[in-house]
């Protein structure tokens, strides 16, 4: 079995860790709340393969980017929902999921990125359609712990409420 830690020590999302939907699967966790840790968390996946790239275009004013996919993208907005991974030349293109921040389109949405690099060009872009695990979401407060029995493609932590404290996941998976 494979071994990973991750901490989130603000609000947001860990990156996510690609599992093998084929063979034998098996993925567990265990979550741990720092002491005096105040926050609210979820465990999430993704049936979305986690190496895919599209070919997209883009455009930028300010902070926000317009994605434009060649097909539509079947991808929703909001805090803990779908993201996307913004590969290329781009000075945003940094391998981090980002929230979507809105849909303008079935084939164009808009992430929020830092005021720097290009204002338009071609990405690669890797969408991730996020589920949350049915037990450990919206968990405030306290450790979890838990698994997956049935196929998944990825698996990541989400805080989305944090006064104090830190999220340690621990990962074991195949």
């Amino acid at each position: 079995m494979k071994h990973k830690k991750q901490t989130l020590t603000a609000t947001g999302v860990s990156s996510w860790i690609p599992v093998s939907p084929y063979g034998d699967f098996g993925v567990s966790f265990g979550a741990s709340v720092g002491s005096a840790g105040t926050l609210t968390y979820s465990i999430q996946h993704s049936f979305s393969d986690p190496y895919l790239k599209i070919p997209c275009t883009f455009s930028r004013t300010t902070t926000s980017m317009s994605i434009t996919f060649p097909v539509e993208h079947g991808l929703t907005s909001g805090a803990g929902a779908d993201t996307v991974t913004v590969h290329g030349g781009d000075s945003n293109s940094d391998g981090k999921g980002r929230p979507i921040a809105s849909i303008t389109s079935e084939t164009v949405i808009v992430v929020t990125v830092s005021d720097t690099g290009l204002t338009s060009g071609n990405i690669n872009v890797t969408p991730m359609i996020v589920f949350n695990h049915d037990t450990v979401a919206g968990i405030v407060d306290i450790d979890s712990n838990g698994g997956y029995v049935l196929p998944c493609s990825a698996v990541r932590a989400y805080c989305s409420a944090h006064t104090d404290g830190d999220l340690i996941v621990n990962w074991w998976y195949q």
